[in-house]
């Protein structure tokens, strides 16, 4: 069996093709967002326009999305500029923030971790959105059951 010839290894800097790939993969999923945000906007601009019943028709006449995409693409579109800037959020998390309900101290807190580096999911936003949204906001000691005053003392 003939050896088999392999060229030879082109030396390159691994951490610098990291720092690309990241880049062009963040600007890539922040087009993705901006896309669904503005796609959107129409959506719910054509859905105001063709009324009660005629919205799924036309919508499946047209395009060959779901019904539940196009609402959470309508959905994604309404939140605040500020959630929908942050880069590193995945889709998936947008349309969580996105339901009907989501108390706007959660939305907060998310942009908030995003930017600090933490790695926000869909798990991690329902469990925040399900536990205690009323503690949104608050000194984490004050989050604690019955707690009345926080760490310094001052009234919770």
């Amino acid at each position: 069996m003939p050896k088999k010839r392999t060229l030879p290894r082109q030396k390159i800097d691994l951490a610098r093709e990291v720092k690309i790939i990241r880049r062009l993969q963040q600007r890539a999923a922040k087009r993705f967002i901006d896309d669904v945000v503005e796609i959107g906007k129409h959506l719910a601009k054509v859905k105001a326009h063709v009324g009660h019943g005629q919205w799924l028709p036309w919508l499946q006449k047209n395009f060959s999305m779901s019904v539940d995409t196009a609402e959470r693409y309508i959905s994604v579109s309404t939140l605040p500029a500020k959630i929908r800037s942050v880069r590193n959020l995945d889709l998936s998390v947008l349309y969580h923030l996105a339901k009907p309900g989501t108390p706007r101290e959660v939305i907060d807190d998310v942009v908030r971790r995003v930017r600090a580096g933490e790695a926000v999911t869909t798990r991690t936003v329902s469990i925040t959105t399900t536990e205690r949204p009323h503690n949104y906001g608050r000194h984490p000691s004050c989050r604690k059951p019955g707690a009345a005053t926080n760490d310094a003392g001052e009234l919770c």
